[in-house]
C-alpha cells in the first residue's frame, strides 16, 4: 500500500509543494496570508537551519567546544557578517549582486548534493551555474514583484531596468534556453564521468518538478516554500547526519540553536526597527537580514561537504 511516510525526504516535500500549488491555483491565498506563510517559514525553519554552525565549525576543525574555539568561531564568522553589512551600507547594488552569487553556489550545492557532493571545482562550478540559472530564471519571472522589493532596499538604484523588462517579456525563451544549457552540461558531466544516464534522470526529474512548483507560485510563496521547506529542510537532515543527531528530538535541536537563534531574530529585529517602511521595505530588510547570516553560513556548511576545516 502506498504511504507519502515511506517516501525520500525530497519526495515528502514536493508532494506538499504540489498540494501548495494545487490550493493556490483553486482559490488563492491574499496577501496577507503568503507573508504569514513567508514569515513563519523563515523564522521556525529558514533561519534555524543556520543556528548550529558553531557546532559544524568545531566538527570540521576536530575541536571540542571551549572559549578559544568559540571565541575564533565568533571572530570569523561575525566579522564575515559585519563586513557584508558594511559592504550593504556602501554598496547596495555590489551587495545584491553578491548575494544572488553566494545563495546559487549555496543553493546549487544543496540541490545537486546527491549528484555532486566530493567538493571538486568543477562540482562547485556546476552548483554554481545551476543556482544561478535558478535564481536568475525565478527572478525574471516574477520581475513585477521582485522590482518592487529591490527597489526599496536602502540606496539601491537598478540602471538596467529596460534590459531586464524585455527579459521579462521574452521570459519563456530565456527559460527554455538556459534548460537546454544545463541539460548539455549535465549530460556531458555524466558521460565523461561514467556515470548512469538513468540514475542522473531520476535525480535531476525531482529539480524539474521543484522549479515548475515555485516558478507558478507568487513570490513569497514561491521563494518561501523553497527556501524554508526545500533548502532548510534538506539541509537540517544533511547537518543532523554530520553531527551524528539523526536520532535526537526536534526539542533538542531546538535547545541547541536557540542562543544563535535568538542572536539572528535580535539582529534581524533591529534592521527592521532602522529601516521600517511600507511591505516591500520590510521585505527588503527580511532579504538583507538573510543575505548578512547567509555570508558566513556558506562558508561552514561548504567546509562540511568538502569535508575541509572552515575558516
Amino acid at each position: 500500500m502506498f504511504s507519502i511516510a515511506k517516501l525520500p525526504l525530497r519526495l515528502k516535500i514536493l508532494c506538499l509543494g504540489t498540494l501548495l500549488l494545487l490550493v493556490e491555483k483553486s482559490f488563492g491565498f491574499s496577501d496577507s496570508v503568503q507573508l504569514v506563510f513567508f514569515a513563519l517559514g523563515i523564522a521556525l525553519i529558514g533561519i534555524p537551519h543556520g543556528s548550529l554552525d558553531h557546532f559544524l565549525y568545531l566538527k570540521s576543525r576536530g575541536e571540542v567546544s571551549q572559549w578559544r574555539s568559540m571565541f575564533r568561531f565568533l571572530f570569523f564568522y561575525l566579522g564575515y557578517g559585519l563586513l557584508y553589512a558594511l559592504l550593504w551600507y556602501l554598496n547596495p547594488a555590489l551587495s545584491i549582486f553578491l548575494f544572488i552569487l553566494i545563495s546559487a553556489y549555496h543553493f546549487g550545492e544543496m540541490d545537486l548534493f546527491e549528484l555532486m557532493n566530493e567538493g571538486r571545482t568543477i562540482h562547485k562550478i556546476m552548483s554554481t551555474c545551476f543556482g544561478l540559472i535558478f535564481l536568475g530564471n525565478y527572478l525574471l519571472f516574477h520581475w513585477p514583484e521582485a522590482k518592487a522589493i529591490l527597489y526599496s532596499f536602502p540606496g539601491f538604484e537598478l540602471r538596467f531596468s529596460a534590459f531586464i523588462n524585455t527579459a521579462y517579456e521574452q521570459r519563456f525563451l530565456w527559460l527554455a534556453i538556459s534548460l537546454c544549457c544545463i541539460g548539455g552540461c549535465f549530460l556531458f558531466y555524466s558521460q565523461k564521468n561514467q556515470h548512469k544516464t538513468l540514475t542522473w534522470i531520476g535525480q535531476v526529474l525531482p529539480l524539474a518538478l521543484l522549479w515548475l512548483i515555485v516558478f507558478n507560485l507568487p513570490l513569497l510563496l514561491g521563494f518561501g516554500f523553497y527556501f524554508s521547506c526545500w533548502h532548510a529542510g534538506l539541509s537540517i537532515t544533511e547537518i543532523r547526519k554530520s553531527l551524528g543527531w539523526e536520532h535526537q528530538s526536534w526539542l533538542f535541536l531546538f535547545k541547541k540553536s536557540l542562543p544563535t537563534n535568538l542572536a539572528a531574530f535580535i539582529m534581524i529585529a533591529s534592521l527592521l526597527f532602522f529601516f521600517y517602511g511600507d511591505l516591500n521595505r520590510i521585505l527588503a530588510i527580511l532579504f538583507m537580514s538573510i543575505a548578512i547570516l547567509t555570508a558566513p553560513h556558506v562558508q561552514v556548511i561548504s567546509a562540511i561537504f568538502s569535508g575541509k576545516k572552515a575558516f
